[in-house]
């Protein structure tokens, strides 16, 4: 995963009543970072989303929809 990929986030809630969604967006930072729950490097990437939002998502969490 690289700056300007576009990737899709799927996200399920454990809430029974909310609908899982997903959401496109483009790489804008790519980061690594240890997790402590994890105990590994993992890597985490700013997403802009389609919406105008930005967030910190960890790339487990993304698929690669088109290469930027």
């Amino acid at each position: 995963m690289k700056i300007g990929d576009l990737v899709t986030w799927a996200y399920s809630s454990c809430d029974e009543d909310d609908e899982p969604f997903s959401e496109h967006g483009l790489v804008i930072e790519v980061q690594e970072t240890t997790d402590d729950r994890f105990e590994s490097q993992t890597a985490k990437a700013l997403i802009k989303f389609t919406d105008g939002d930005e967030a910190w998502i960890y790339q487990r969490h993304l698929e690669v929809v088109s290469s930027g």
